[in-house]
């Protein structure tokens, strides 16, 4: 009987071993590794918003309610790995640009507005030389160096690691990184979030490495993060956003491959407005969706 008990005992054991999940080499992630040279991707970045606004100006009250679709496609390619860092990359745009309809009792109709944006049907190149960006775009078969406008929508920090801003080094499960209103100046553009150019950035990102287990097939660090960020314009309107997202790393890529993240943005303002008094009131929804798909070529 103990013989039968110990050998049942055993047998539940190794089922147990077997229908547990698959365990990682690790529970720790190297977020300096580089991509490998020569690494491909296809990125799709979605944003979605939508955004009422309540204003009033000599005693009269205007609703208005905006729903704004932005996308950017392109190949993201490695084209140099040097000493474990990423000195040239390539990015082929395919679409980068938003859709505006704007709804309100004072029009007849919605109104729609489709802008592209200066990346749009672009290849651009970026170099890294003892850490300074160089920025150029094809021309034919030349090479020129990016205009502002273009530039402009790029940082250095971004065309590193796009999708999400990643830390300086390893990271334990359960251990987490930040990013301080300069950090984030230097990873996005104010462009990005309504700002324009000159426009002030405060705010603060949290992430945390939070599991590494198997998503559609790979081996991915899971990633939880909030964002909160106000934009100032001059003497117009701050605009204030907090999100929160996921986002999963390859481990085998060293690249993030997706991030998902919602949230609110909002704004408030008083004052004159070319002499006129104003009072106006903004909320909106936010929904991102961004995935990075690793390229084989056949």
């Amino acid at each position: 009987m103990i013989r039968t008990l110990r050998t049942f005992s055993i047998a539940l054991a190794l089922l147990a071993v077997a229908l547990a999940p698959a365990a990682f080499a690790g529970d720790s992630i190297d977020f300096t590794k580089a991509p490998a040279q020569g690494a491909k991707f296809k990125v799709t970045e979605v944003n979605n918003a939508v955004i009422n606004v309540s204003a009033e100006a000599n005693g009269q009250t205007f609703e208005m309610k905006t729903k704004v679709t932005g996308k950017e496609a392109y190949t993201h390619k490695i084209l140099e790995v040097k000493d474990g860092q990423t000195v040239v990359i390539e990015r082929e745009y395919e679409d980068a640009g938003s859709k505006t309809v704007t709804e309100a009792a004072m029009l007849p109709e919605p109104q729609e507005k489709d802008d592209e944006s200066p990346l749009a049907w672009k290849v651009i190149r970026a170099s890294w030389n003892d850490g300074t960006l160089e920025l150029k775009v094809k021309d034919g078969e030349d090479w020129k160096a990016a205009e502002e406008k273009i530039a402009s929508k790029l940082t250095s920090k971004a065309l590193h690691s796009p999708l999400l801003p990643l830390p300086a080094g390893p990271k334990e499960v359960g251990e987490s990184w930040e990013l301080d209103s300069d950090a984030l100046k230097e990873y996005f553009p104010s462009e990005q979030f309504g700002g324009a150019a000159g426009s002030e950035m405060n705010g603060e990102f949290k992430a945390t490495l939070k599991s590494i287990q198997e998503v559609d097939g790979l081996e991915c660090g899971v990633i939880e993060f909030t964002l909160k960020l106000t934009v100032e314009s001059g003497e117009g309107p701050s605009m204030s956003f907090d999100l929160k997202g996921t986002a999963h790393y390859s481990t085998k890529h060293c690249f993030v491959i997706k991030t998902v993240a919602d949230g609110k943005m909002t704004s408030e303002f008083e004052g004159e407005q070319q002499g006129v008094s104003v009072s106006q009131k903004v909320n909106g929804d936010m929904k991102l969706n961004t995935t990075a798909t690793p390229v084989t070529d056949e």
